[in-house]
């Protein structure tokens, strides 16, 4: 998919970081299943300000789960950068906040977050 194409890599894994306006969990998460089928290795995170609340959904590939990394410890931080929380599985997580302003700003968190996490 062109979300894939625009991805960055680090490491050799994949990251796509985006933004969004659906408002719809179930969706998000559909979204996130076909990110981690389409990259491989790697790690999809869906930011969505569609709903009254922020929230952004974490997905991590199987082989990133296996050395340690866990989609719900970066949910938990994605939310703090939005003035809420997250948490989930390894491989799949959720994040809500209570200031849809602060998407952009999180966003930008995140990456720096993920490529340190995956230096």
């Amino acid at each position: 998919s062109q979300w894939v194409k625009d991805s960055t890599k680090v490491n050799d894994h994949v990251v796509v970081v985006r933004k969004l306006s659906i408002g719809d969990a179930d969706e998000l998460k559909r979204l996130g299943d076909r990110i981690i089928s389409n990259i491989g290795s790697g790690i999809g995170i869906l930011f969505d300000d569609g709903g009254e609340k922020p929230a952004a959904l974490v997905v991590v590939s199987a082989d990133l789960v296996k050395k340690e990394l866990n989609a719900g410890k970066i949910a938990k931080e994605i939310g703090s950068f939005m003035g809420g929380g997250g948490g989930g599985k390894p491989h799949l997580a959720t994040a809500g906040g209570k200031d849809s302003n602060a998407i952009n700003e999180a966003m930008k968190r995140t990456e720096e977050l993920i490529t340190k996490t995956l230096a």
